[in-house]
């Protein structure tokens, strides 16, 4: 009984962990994408696809909705870089699409 009720909480708590790790995957997609142009970036569609395909449910309501979200509002925040800032996040944002496996490093 103990067994079953350990299990019971902690398939609860996974849930809002899933949900987080959704939500974050879809803002650093987002803001990846977002800065594609801005850091020189070669994404890949095809393995953006994949990416999509493996990690985020079917039914997923909320994942694109967050993406857009990044897409949008983020090239605002670029524009307000600094070129110190810009070269740190350009380099992350390679880092992070390479990581993803959504680019090449390079």
């Amino acid at each position: 009984m103990r067994a079953i009720l350990v299990f019971a909480v902690s398939a609860v708590l996974a849930i809002p962990a899933q949900a987080d790790d959704l939500r974050d995957l879809a803002r650093a997609l987002g803001e990846i994408m977002a800065s594609e142009a801005a850091c020189g970036l070669k994404l890949d569609p095809d393995a953006i696809r994949a990416l999509v395909r493996s990690r985020v449910p079917a039914d997923d309501l909320r994942f694109m909705k967050n993406v857009d979200n990044e897409v949008v509002l983020f090239p605002g925040r670029l524009e307000d870089m600094t070129e110190s800032v810009k070269a740190a996040h350009c380099e992350q944002m390679g880092r992070l699409a390479v990581t993803l496996k959504i680019a090449k490093a390079g």
